[in-house]
This record gives C-alpha cells, structure tokens and sequence, in this order.
C-alpha cells in the first residue's frame, strides 16, 4: 500500500528540519488502516464514527482525518495512554460495552438513531451523556467512557499531518538546528492558538516573538 504525500511536508525546508524517524510516524498516522484489521465489529465502527463526527465536525475546520480508524487501530493494538480511569475496564472492552449501550439508549429517543438526530440535538445528547443526565447499563459510568473517547478523538486529530497543516503547527520540524525562530508566526496564523487569544488581542511585539 502507498503511503500518500503529507502537504505539510511538501514544504523543502520543513522536511529538512523533520528526521527520518518522525516523518516515519507522520507518514504512519496519515496511513488508514486496512479495513480487515478492524477491532470493532462494522454495527459499533458506524457509531463510533457518528461519535466523532458529532465530538469533532471537520468540515468545520477543513480536514478529513480518519479519527475512527485511528481510535480503531489503538484498540486493535491494545496500546494507551498508560493510564484508565479506575471505574472503567480495558480500552477495547470499555469501547465495544460502551458503544453498544449508548446504541441501545438511543433506540429509545424518537430520532431512534444518532445519525438521524440533527447536529443540535447530537450536542445536546452528549452533554447530557457527559454531565451523568443520561445513562445506561453499563458496568461503569457512560460520562467517564465519554472522557476517554473524547480526549481518544481530539489526540487522534491533533496528532495528524492534516491537522498540523490546519493550525500551522511545525513543532516536529526540530532537526538538529532546532525551531527557535525559523517559522514566522503573525497574529492571522499560528499566534491566536498559540497563545489562547483572539487574533486582535495580540501586540506586534508578541507576534513577533
């Protein structure tokens, strides 16, 4: 299987300041997994990707990362973070309990699906899943899965080569010279995220540092 061209690397000096070993895992992470690799059975991976797409709408922001495939591909692997919470079990086993519950709770709303509930109603959903308003019977709290899955997406989005081209984000580029300085950052691009204000807030001194 090919390995497709990252855009943010397409950029010579930014694929000089990237060592070998990191643009190995770039690559890595923009590489879908095959689909007959998939932990998850095709019923939970369809409501595991209405998950996503309701925790995280790329169309908002202009990407297309594979979320579910990447959130697949952990729990295939049997790796994490190093830590779980202590009310939930192993990833894989907390995801596919956790999925099927929150199907079936669903099956009890009138819109029956979560692909049927319009983008409002979806929010509305998870925060009443996430505040403990809404739960199932499941052997540990639907709230405290929901954390993981949403700390799972939001790691698997800003973790991609799409999504660093999106924030403008270089911070791999450390090459031996390191990235001090090399990468201009005005108060339109990179600033506002870097530094959590609205663009208008920053000075040209902090612009420019």
């Amino acid at each position: 299987m090919s390995i497709p061209e990252l855009s943010i690397l397409q950029n010579e000096e930014v694929r000089a300041r990237t060592s070998d070993a990191t643009l190995h895992v770039l690559k890595e992470r923009a590489t879908p997994a095959p689909r007959a690799s998939r932990f998850l059975p095709d019923d939970l991976f369809a409501m595991l990707q209405e998950l996503v797409d309701a925790i995280l709408p790329q169309q908002q922001v202009g990407t297309t990362v594979a979320i579910a495939e990447t959130i697949d591909r952990k729990l295939q692997s049997g790796t994490n973070a190093g830590w779980r919470y202590a009310t939930l079990p192993a990833d894989g086993k907390a995801y596919v309990q956790g999925l099927t519950v929150f199907h079936r709770m669903l099956e009890q709303t009138p819109m029956k699906t979560f692909g049927a509930m319009p983008l409002p109603a979806r929010e509305g959903y998870l925060r009443c899943v996430a505040n403990g308003d809404v739960d199932g019977p499941a052997e540990f709290p639907l709230s405290t899965w929901l954390k993981v899955v949403r700390t799972d997406v939001v790691r698997a989005w800003v973790s991609h080569p799409d999504a660093m081209q999106a924030m403008q984000y270089y911070g791999f580029a450390d090459g031996a010279t390191g990235n001090e300085g090399w990468v201009s950052i005005g108060p339109n691009s990179a600033a506002p995220f870097e530094y959590g204000v609205p663009a208008g807030e920053i000075s040209a001194e902090e612009s420019s540092r």
